[in-house]
């Protein structure tokens, strides 16, 4: 069958034919025994198919047909009308439990829910309703990222053609973005809609509650963060984020937003600082007014950074990283922070850790020297109420080191 390939399993067949051997009347059941096929050019595969269909020489149905669909199940019922052995017209309805989809390059989920195909071949439509399960992208974005895209060798031969029309509902119940520059919880709702050659978003999707974003090692908790997809066959999207963090005495405040494909970024702090005196202090730690005698070590710094990321070692580290129910999104970067302990700038070991629960989060920053340690445990209660415990040896006022308690209370008002 054109479009198929690695067939497998058996067909049993059962019935009569007569007439013209060129145009014969026929009408019988088939049997499928553990029947298989992969659709080619797409990331579809069946197997184990088994069920029983009745033919003739215009029409077959089928009512309990069901089987494995890539590493989920998928049970259906259809009727394909045909003339001398070639489909005309189709309807397949689709019932899927837990299979894996992969519409978007990077960003593959476990699909639950209905799916209805109708049509003839080259002019398919496929509508339907999904909740959306195990959604990760996990893609790192990097120097290495940026080259692989660029140096992608375009694809030649035949230009693929336009045969499927696109109406499907996704409901995110488990979705999130885990990489190195965010770790995110993804909830709402959109609807897939364009063709296989232009895919398009209709919908919104938010970020959940203890979503991070992350830049040079800062970590910034999202406050604020939404995506709107408005072009029937476009993928892209206008986001509007906000995020702040505490850098030593500044609370900075990050506001991104535009489309994906042009972001646009402003800073502000509490106290206010010149933008580029913010820049300057998540890139090095340090501002203006901080002593001249760290630009040594800064420039030291970055440059070790920028090797350590250049190269990918960040990323093979991530691999060997534990992931459990335990030890919960492990992560380990190494960033160049002003170290408050020698008033210098210098490259900073830093791991961060869920434990038990996605509640409790546990970090530990170590710079280089030895000197200015840093332990902190945060608990929250829900998405106004949490709790900080933090431990370092900046300052050599007791031996045991310092110890603070914070209760963090926010309220948003509109």
């Amino acid at each position: 069958v054109q479009g198929l390939e690695r067939a497998s399993g058996r067909l049993e067949l059962q019935g009569t034919a007569r007439g013209d051997p060129a145009d014969p009347q026929i009408v019988g059941t088939a049997t499928l025994v553990d029947a298989g096929f992969r659709v080619r050019g797409q990331p579809l595969e069946l197997r184990g198919l088994k069920g029983k269909l009745d033919f003739s020489e215009s029409r077959i149905l089928w009512n309990d047909l069901e089987g494995q669909a890539n590493d989920g199940r998928v049970s259906g019922r259809g009727d394909v009308r045909w003339r001398r052995f070639r489909p005309e017209q189709l309807e397949v309805q689709l019932q899927l439990d837990q299979v894996s989809v992969r519409v978007v390059e990077d960003a593959p989920f476990a699909a639950t829910g209905e799916l209805t195909l109708t049509g003839r071949p080259g002019a398919f439509f496929l509508a339907g309703d999904l909740d959306v399960q195990r959604l990760r992208y996990r893609r790192p974005f990097g120097f290495d990222t940026l080259l692989a895209r660029a140096n992608r060798p375009s694809t030649g031969g035949e230009a693929p053609s336009e045969w499927l029309q696109l109406d499907v509902a996704l409901h995110l119940k488990d979705a999130a973005v885990e990489n190195n520059l965010a770790r995110a919880r993804i909830v709402g709702d959109l609807r897939l809609t364009g063709s296989n050659l232009h895919p398009g978003l209709i919908g919104a999707m938010e970020a959940g509650q203890g979503s991070q974003a992350f830049f040079r090692g800062i970590t910034f908790n999202v406050t604020q963060g939404a995506v709107d997809f408005k072009d029937r066959k476009s993928l892209e999207g206008v986001f509007d984020v906000r995020a702040e963090s505490q850098v030593r005495e500044y609370l900075i405040r990050l506001h991104a937003f535009g489309k994906t494909t042009q972001p646009q970024v402003l800073l502000s702090s509490e106290p206010s600082l010149p933008e580029g005196d913010i820049i300057s202090l998540l890139t090095l730690g340090v501002t203006s007014r901080d002593r001249a005698n760290a630009n040594t070590s800064a420039g030291a710094g970055i440059a070790a950074e920028a090797l350590y990321q250049a190269s990918g070692l960040d990323r093979q580290v991530q691999k060997f990283l534990p992931r459990n129910s335990v030890i919960r999104e492990l992560s380990f970067h190494v960033s160049t922070l002003y170290n408050d302990a020698n008033g210098l700038v210098e490259p900073t070991v830093q791991i961060e850790s869920k434990f038990l629960t996605d509640q409790l989060r546990l970090g530990l920053s170590q710079p280089v020297s030895g000197k200015g340690t840093r332990a902190l445990a945060e608990y929250r209660f829900d998405d106004r109420v949490s709790a900080l415990i933090q431990w370092d040896n900046v300052y050599n006022d007791v031996q045991i080191g310092n110890l603070g308690v914070d209760l963090k209370l926010r309220w948003n008002v509109e």
